[in-house]
């Protein structure tokens, strides 16, 4: 599914999959720049996407990738977990209808990144 275009008077939601290093600059980064709000963050290590969410303000966490994904408030997501999930992160946020910002690489393989 396309991405649903992003009404002008409201703040663009991001979602955020994967806590490390670069998660974390991400998240202060997008603190300031007016227009953007993250609206969930994800992990696949149990308590890290909630002490991410306490530690950065977000309202929402998950322990799936997946469940991000199909938010209904979240426009983009910014995949910034490990080398190798970020096909299956950014196939899954597409999936989802989002717009997605990807850490390099993108995939692994030229098979992965014909799909």
């Amino acid at each position: 599914a396309m991405p649903a275009p992003i009404p002008a008077d409201r703040p663009i939601r991001w979602g955020i999959m994967g806590c490390g290093r670069i998660a974390r600059a991400i998240a202060a980064d997008l603190r300031l720049v007016p227009g953007n709000a993250i609206t969930a963050v994800a992990a696949a290590t149990p308590g890290k996407a909630e002490a991410f969410a306490r530690e950065h303000d977000v309202p929402a966490w998950h322990a799936r990738y997946e469940e991000l994904a199909v938010r209904e408030d979240v426009d983009v997501v910014y995949v910034a977990t490990t080398h190798e999930r970020h096909h299956s992160n950014a196939l899954a946020a597409l999936r989802g209808g989002k717009a997605v910002l990807c850490e390099k690489p993108l995939t692994l393989n030229t098979r992965q990144a014909e799909e």
